[in-house]
């Protein structure tokens, strides 16, 4: 039996692909097409980040989401790694080596 009624709706992983070949068909060059997706994203990602930013979210300790004053962990003394050790101090000073250059012997016997 066929199956006749209405259309489903594009995945949404679909939809840039259908934006994409809507422009190519309009007769937008690939690089055209691909810049309008672009801006088509990035309207989106703008237009929602208002909407975002006006809703209510729990905040903990320094206005973070996430943040507690109360830590899981049991041991708070760091384990140091190998990687995680300090470096030695600084080098000590070393005697420079003087190169002897033959412009630098002319005169000396």
């Amino acid at each position: 039996a066929a199956h006749h009624g209405r259309r489903p709706a594009p995945q949404p992983h679909r939809r840039p692909r259908l934006y994409f070949d809507a422009n190519k068909a309009a007769g937008k060059t690939s690089m055209e097409a691909i810049r309008a997706l672009k801006r088509r994203l990035s309207n989106l990602v703008y237009a929602r980040m208002p909407a975002d930013q006006n809703q209510p979210e729990a905040t903990g300790p320094g206005e973070h989401s996430g943040t507690t004053l109360q830590t899981s962990v049991t041991d708070l003394t760091p384990d140091a790694g190998p990687s995680d050790k300090p470096l030695p101090g600084p080098a000590t000073a070393q005697p420079k080596t003087v190169l002897v250059t033959a412009s630098s012997l002319k005169g000396v016997p």
